[in-house]
């Protein structure tokens, strides 16, 4: 196909679906709406390169039958700095495989009423250490699809409260494009 230079852009963007996985409370309650990011590549060699990135995901609270309260929903906002390393594997590249360590902010926005409380005006931030294993299939030298794992490991737990809830995953499909 192309050389791993054939990238001659340091920044890139990403769209992407994501998709609240796992056991956990997180997955129970939590739709994805949209992750939207980037990244910015300050060195690269023929062998990989590194990368900061920055996303944000929205993700919309499923209004279970348990809430009792048609009118109440909340929102949850990620935040999500990374360092990314991509490899480029010698035979094939058109394929990229990138790993990722961060930090994620999660803002949980509630709208409407519980109860008789109204609570649209309340919100909470959590937050932990982040990670990423994903691949990038490039389809010419600035188009990509890719798909990710994302765990989150939340310290604070304020919104629901337990370790069970602590542990966050998320897989993200999306397009890529290199400016």
């Amino acid at each position: 196909m192309w050389p791993s230079s054939a990238q001659d852009t340091n920044i890139s963007f990403e769209m992407s679906y994501p998709l609240a996985i796992g056991n956990n409370t997180f997955e129970s309650l939590y739709e994805g709406l949209l992750d939207m990011g980037f990244k910015y590549r300050f060195y690269s060699k023929r062998e990989g390169e590194l990368a900061l990135g920055l996303h944000s995901g929205y993700y919309h609270c499923n209004n279970k039958p348990e809430f009792n309260s048609p009118d109440f929903e909340v929102y949850a906002f990620t935040i999500e700095p990374k360092l990314y390393v991509q490899w480029h594997p010698k035979d094939f590249a058109w394929f990229r495989p990138y790993a990722g360590i961060g930090y994620t902010w999660i803002k949980f926005d509630s709208a409407g009423s519980l109860g008789n409380q109204d609570v649209s005006k309340e919100f909470l931030w959590d937050q932990g250490i982040s990670s990423v294993a994903a691949f990038a299939f490039y389809i010419n030298k600035r188009l990509y699809v890719h798909a990710a794992y994302h765990y989150f490991y939340l310290t604070d737990t304020q919104m629901m409260g337990n370790a069970y809830t602590a542990h966050v995953q998320s897989l993200k499909f999306g397009v890529g494009m290199h400016f």
